[in-house]
This record gives structure tokens, sequence and C-alpha cells, in this order.
């Protein structure tokens, strides 16, 4: 038995929400957007689109991820229903232009034309470590290859983070000790259990009054890490 489009008359196999291809896709021609966004590039390697930040990732990479949130945050439980088709890339020195089909039963149901302007900008991380804010400063004290090893770790966990205020600075090394402040405690978390993957060290926090801000006491961290002799785990 023959099967006809009840709106084109055209027989056909395969019914979109009974309709045939050609009528199914005519229903969303005119679903054309156009979304416009400003990529902010700081010196210090941060990509900041809104509320997202991230680092250690090529601009193109970033601005992939910006548009599959985009799109997750339009479709919202929708989004896996949809299959997204990337047809049109264009990049200039100061622009990124993707073009992605939203696709549904191999029938495109819109098009998103995405413009990103890419501009320099330093991140609130760097504008608040070059405010001198700091939330604790650790101290290291050993041998050359204790400091030198920890050190190491302290930055590779730093570089590694998306912790907001994520950044550390170097105040005073040399072959057995550092002095290094630290924007959050809650990477200097991260960082202790990286050290403690490998080291077992002396750590001694104390704390020490910052200021009073409208009547809150505001403390900053000094944290105290100090070799102890055989630290180094058996199995290293």
């Amino acid at each position: 038995m023959k099967k006809f489009c009840p709106k084109c008359g055209k027989i056909t196999k395969t019914f979109y929400c009974s309709l045939c291809e050609t009528c199914y896709s005519k229903k969303f021609k005119t679903n054309i957007h156009k979304i416009c966004k400003n990529v902010f590039v700081c010196n210090c390697g941060n990509l900041t689109h809104g509320q997202l930040i991230k680092k250690n990732i090529s601009l193109n990479k970033f601005i992939d991820f910006s548009i599959e949130k985009e799109l997750k945050k339009i479709f919202k439980k929708k989004y896996n229903d949809y299959k997204y088709v990337y047809i049109q890339a264009e990049q200039k020195k100061e622009e990124i232009n993707k073009c992605i089909l939203v696709k549904q039963n191999k029938i495109t149901i819109a098009k998103y034309n995405f413009r990103f302007l890419i501009k320099n900008k330093m991140c609130r991380t760097c504008l608040i470590s070059k405010s001198g804010y700091y939330e604790a400063i650790l101290q290291l004290r050993g041998s050359e290859k204790f400091t030198k090893d920890i050190s190491s770790i302290i930055e590779k966990t730093t570089d590694s983070s998306n912790l907001e205020n994520s950044f550390i600075k170097i105040k005073k090394q040399n072959k057995n000790l550092a002095n290094i402040e630290i924007g959050t405690k809650k990477l200097f978390g991260k960082i202790k259990k990286q050290i403690l993957l490998r080291y077992k060290p002396l750590i001694k926090m104390s704390y020490s009054l910052h200021k009073i801000d409208d009547g809150k006491k505001i403390y900053k961290t000094t944290i105290l890490i100090k070799e102890k002799q055989k630290n180094l785990r058996a199995n290293n």
C-alpha cells in the first residue's frame, strides 16, 4: 500500500511527524540564529567567556566547549535528542566564526551562526595577584632536592587547577627554602594532596589576623612544609 504525504501528496516511505522529508524540512527554514560572544585572552593563558574560565587549552577547543555549553543551555534536557554538525568555520585575527546545523532524524531543524570576538584582557586571577592579595603563604624548608621537588609539584598543580584565584607568587627562594604566596586556601588543599602522594613531610599551619572588615576578622594562613628524615615513600 502506497503512502502519501498529507501536505504535498508525494509518495514517501519515511515520515517525520506525519510529513515527508521535504515538507518537514520547510517547517524549520526560518530557524536561523546568530549569536555573538566575546572571548577574553589573558597573557597568563587564561581564556574567559562569560562565567567560563579555562587555561592550558587551545582557543579553538575553548570555543567549541563554549558552543557546546551554549547549545546545552538552549536545548536543556532535549540536548541529547539532536545531532550537531559543524559545517563552516572561519578564523580571522580577532574573530572566529562557526556554523552549526542542529539535526533531528537527519533533518536540519535549526542553524546557528556563532561569532566570537577575540579580545586581550587581564583575567580576574591576574588582577587579584597584581593587587597583592593572597590567602596563605607556604614556607618550604629542606634539602635542595626536597625544595626543588615540592616547588615543581606546586607549580604543576597550580597550572592544572581551574579554581578561582588559583595562582602562586614566589617571594623568596634559594637551595634550601622558599616562601610562596597562594591565592586561595582551596588551592593548597590540592597541592597538599599531590605532595602526600610522594612525600611525608612535617606540615604545620598557623593563623594571623590580617584585618577586620565590617566587624569580621580576616585571617591569613601560614603553612610550613618541612622535610623529615626518610620522608620518601618506600615505593619510590
